[in-house]
C-alpha cells in the first residue's frame, strides 16, 4: 500500500485513473513525496506490485512524526512519518484487509529542519487531543479567574498560559475573555473540560 499526501495526489490519481495525471494542491511537510508529475517508469512499477494508494493529511503526518518521537524514540522527516500517519487513520474497508495479517510500515528518511520541527510539535500534539486552547469569557472580579483555574486542575488538565483580552469590541465593561492553553490526555478529555465548565456556566469557546 503506497502512500501520498493529499496536497500532492498526483501519484494515487494516476493510479485510480489508471494513466498518468498531475495534481497538486499547495504546500507539505512531506516535500521527499511532494511530486507533482509521476514518472513514467516508477508509475509503471507501482502499477505492478502495488494494490493501493492512500492520502494522508497535513495533520495526520504531524501527528504521525510526534508518534515516532514519543513512543519509537524515532527522529523521521514528514515523507518518512507518512506510512505511520496512513496506518493510523486505516478505515474500516482497510483494516478488514490486513486482520491477522503482519503489518510494516517503511519509515525512511529523517532529514527533518529543527525549525519545522519546532512547528510540527505543537501541530501534532493538538491532533492527537494532547494540546487545547479555549476562550472563557468571565466577570472582571475578584476570584472569578481563581474560580476558572480551580475547576480546569480538578479536571485534570495542566496549565500552559493564560492570556487575558479586555479589549475585543463585543466585551461588556464588566467582563474579560481569558484564552487558556492546556495539556491534555486525549479528544475525551477535552469533552470532559468542556462539558465541566459548561456545568458551571462559563461561556466557553473552542479554539482550534
Amino acid at each position: 500500500v503506497g502512500v501520498q499526501s493529499s496536497a500532492f495526489p498526483a501519484m494515487q490519481r494516476s493510479f485510480a485513473g489508471g494513466h498518468l495525471v498531475s495534481g497538486s494542491s499547495g504546500s507539505t511537510i512531506a516535500d521527499g513525496i511532494a511530486i507533482s508529475k509521476p514518472g513514467k517508469h516508477p508509475y509503471e512499477i507501482i502499477r505492478r506490485h502495488v494494490d493501493d494508494i492512500v492520502l494522508v493529511d497535513e495533520e495526520s503526518i504531524a501527528s504521525a512524526v510526534m508518534s515516532l518521537m514519543e513512543w519509537d524514540h524515532m527522529l523521521a522527516e514528514g515523507a518518512g512519518a507518512a506510512p505511520v500517519a496512513a496506518l493510523l487513520q486505516l478505515d474500516d474497508r482497510r483494516l478488514a484487509a490486513v486482520k491477522g495479517r503482519s503489518v510494516a510500515c517503511v519509515v525512511s528518511g529523517g532529514n527533518i529542519d529543527v525549525n519545522l520541527l519546532r512547528r510540527i510539535i505543537p501541530n501534532g500534539l493538538k491532533h492527537s487531543g494532547r494540546l487545547f486552547r479555549i476562550a472563557v469569557r468571565i466577570q472582571d472580579r475578584p476570584g472569578r479567574l481563581a474560580e476558572l483555574l480551580n475547576l480546569v486542575g480538578q479536571a485534570g488538565a495542566n496549565l500552559l498560559e493564560v492570556q487575558h483580552n479586555r479589549l475585543s469590541g463585543t466585551l461588556s465593561y464588566q467582563d474579560v475573555d481569558v484564552q487558556l492553553d492546556l495539556e491534555t490526555l486525549d479528544a475525551g478529555h477535552q469533552q470532559a473540560i468542556l462539558d465541566a465548565l459548561g456545568r458551571a456556566r462559563f461561556r466557553v469557546t473552542r479554539l482550534d
